[in-house]
């Protein structure tokens, strides 16, 4: 069997794909927004579709899947 290693996405890459997610799901969403949800995206661009349509529907953003697991461990 084959294995690639890949290269983690830059933190730019991951908000130029924000921004385009937001655009196809017609949202206007200002830089400093995108700033701030990218940690929630962390570097998984398949995440995106999720957090900016949350976002949309104005829901609450928990933080990623390890924030979420260390925060109900602690809570």
């Amino acid at each position: 069997m084959l294995e690639i290693e890949l290269e983690l996405p830059s933190d730019c890459s991951i908000r130029e794909v924000m921004e385009a997610e937001a655009q196809k799901q017609g949202l206007e969403i200002s830089k400093s927004k995108l700033t701030e949800l990218q940690p929630l995206v962390g570097r998984n661009p398949m995440l995106t579709k999720k957090i900016i349509r949350n976002e949309k529907l104005g829901l609450k953003q928990l933080g990623n899947v390890r924030d979420r697991g260390a925060r109900k461990r602690l809570g």
